[in-house]
């Protein structure tokens, strides 16, 4: 790692380039943070080469510009009080939250980013062992393109399994009810996607589903649409999703309010394509 500081208070960090980091570029843990023009750059395929992950509370990232092959941003559990705002992420995986969410992490505020180009936009993972509550979460005025799922809550996580899909399984093992991701009260609005192979994907678990998800004023240009499995009390409103193929929103298990029309159940075709 290039940079750690760990357990500090009131830090700046201002106008550093980092480039070529084995692993983590700028790990922090501590309170009172302002990380902000910082260019950051490693090779589009090197794996952990996170960018920013920043822990703690009061916590402001800005006008950075990163390019690298993992998260541009990862939000780390037991924080709160985040403004992540001004970022143009080209490679990696997004401004990300997880997968390790046990400590919780609440009053995120992400806006004025451009994404072109990264492999995912928006991204909330977690996994049933591993999980909290994540909660006031609020994306705006965002632009993305070339993006591959712009957009992704994923309660199923299992990307390190080296297997085709990142999702796990869907049902819980028995006496499986420990540290279960709770994900709600998160909102997204005046975000334009376009050129990406999916709309996006909420993927939650049947014995607590993600609820209360808000999209306002959304734009989407996409092969195909939005699929939401196991999910309830989500609203696409003034949401225009122009997909290549197949319908704009495909459900299983999932209660939505699609612009007025309530959906619940399962519809729309396969969920194959999402995973």
């Amino acid at each position: 790692m290039l940079i750690v500081l760990s357990k500090i208070k009131r830090f700046h960090i201002d106008g550093v380039t980092l480039s070529n980091s084995p692993a983590f570029n700028l790990l922090t843990n501590g309170d009172d943070q302002t990380i902000e023009n910082l260019r950051i750059v490693a090779p589009f395929d090197s794996p952990n080469t996170d960018a920013i992950d920043p822990a703690g509370h009061r916590i402001v990232v800005r006008y950075c510009e990163i390019d690298n092959g993992d998260d541009d941003v990862a939000l780390h559990a037991g924080s709160s009080d985040i403004l992540v705002e001004h970022l143009t992420c080209l490679h990696g995986h997004g401004i990300s939250v997880g997968s390790g969410t046990k400590g919780g992490l609440s009053h995120v505020v992400v806006r004025h980013c451009t994404f072109d180009g990264t492999d995912n936009g928006l991204r909330i993972k977690s996994y049933r062992g591993a999980g909290g509550e994540v909660h006031d979460i609020n994306y705006y005025d965002l632009t993305m393109k070339n993006v591959r799922r712009p957009f992704d809550i994923n309660m199923r996580y299992n990307g390190n399994a080296n297997l085709w899909t990142d999702i796990g399984p869907h049902d819980a093992e028995p006496g499986q009810t420990k540290d279960i991701p709770y994900f709600h009260d998160i909102h997204i609005s005046n975000l334009t996607i376009t050129r990406s192979p999916i709309a996006g994907r909420i993927v939650g678990i049947p014995e607590q589903m993600p609820q209360d998800i808000t999209f306002t004023n959304v734009k989407i240009q996409s092969v195909r649409g939005f699929m939401l499995q196991d999910a309830k009390g989500i609203t696409f409103d003034h949401v225009e999703i122009d997909a290549a193929v197949g319908e704009p929103i495909v459900t299983d298990n999932a209660t939505v309010n699609w612009n007025g029309t309530v959906k619940s159940g399962t519809a729309g075709g396969s969920i194959i394509p999402w995973y």
